[in-house]
């Protein structure tokens, strides 16, 4: 299975729900930097493999809290062998988590033939996460309301392309949204505007409308983040830049993949790239 990765092009937060989520507004993009997920059928229990240290193989993994909550709904074991081979940044704001929570779904369900719809998988993948809902939608761009699950598909043929830089730094998202002062009032772009600009495949109008609420309390917290932001800005060779999710991952738009490519290669020579450490990833709608 394909794991991908996400964006957020808008992130507003309304209020605290009492389930402890957020409502928020948010505009996903799903885009082609993935993970790849190996399922076989095993002889007992729910087996994760991963090579990555910072990725918990217990039942704290997403894969793991799908696979049984898919489990407990059947009324029936299911027993798995499971290897992830990461790709997508850990706790990066991209959604990599989210991701493969959506394709062990999709994959048990095609791996032991048990004929579950979409429809059917959803309020599972609602209880995982907040963006799984996203994931298992199988769309490029969609609204999403509520705590993120309550989706819209945007119908476009729009395609972005991407430079995602991460910078190695661990980002609580519960802490992020702890900190969040909801009682102010932020001056926003109108989610609307950038429906219909990604609807109308105006690629100028996106970039200004890109959004993300967090932003604020994650520079505050992070002044490395911001400055990276900066960075990127100053560069002129991406159209709009933004923290996606509660980061620490940075994006920004650039009309075409030779941009992209060429932005890549000129960050090494681009301060404060030549002291830190970061991931650079070149990336388009999927």
């Amino acid at each position: 299975m394909k794991s991908p990765a996400k964006l957020n092009l808008f992130l507003d937060v309304l209020h605290k729900r009492p389930d402890g989520y957020h409502d928020i507004e948010t505009i996903f993009e799903r885009i082609d930097l993935c993970d790849e997920i190996v399922l076989t059928k095993a002889d007992k229990g729910i087996n994760i493999a991963c090579g990555n240290k910072d990725v918990p193989t217990d039942r704290t993994n997403l894969i793991h809290k799908a696979i049984k909550s898919l489990s407990v709904h059947l009324k029936k074991d299911i027993n798995v062998n499971i290897i992830l081979k990461k790709k997508i940044p850990v706790a990066a704001g991209l959604g990599g988590g989210s991701g493969n929570a959506a394709a062990a779904l999709i994959g048990i369900n095609r791996l032991f033939d048990l004929g579950l719809t979409n429809t059917q998988l959803m309020p599972l993948a609602e209880k995982i996460g907040a963006d799984v809902p996203f994931f298992l939608l199988d769309e490029p761009f969609a609204l999403g309301r509520g705590k993120g699950e309550d989706l819209e598909v945007l119908r476009t043929d729009l395609v972005l392309w991407h430079v995602i830089v991460r910078i190695n730094l661990k980002i609580s998202t519960k802490d992020i949204y702890s900190a969040l002062d909801l009682g102010l009032t932020a001056h926003k772009p109108d989610v609307k505007i950038i429906h219909n600009s990604i609807i109308n495949k105006d690629i100028a109008a996106i970039s200004k409308q890109l959004y993300n609420r967090l932003e604020d309390v994650v520079f505050e917290k992070h002044r490395e983040i911001s400055d990276l932001k900066a960075v990127l800005k100053d560069s002129g060779l991406g159209k709009g830049v933004l923290l996606s999710g509660s980061g620490p991952a940075i994006f920004c738009i650039t009309d075409n993949r030779q941009e992209a490519v060429g932005l890549k290669d000129r960050l090494a020579s681009l301060a404060p790239f030549k002291k830190a450490d970061y991931q650079v990833f070149v990336a388009k709608t999927l």
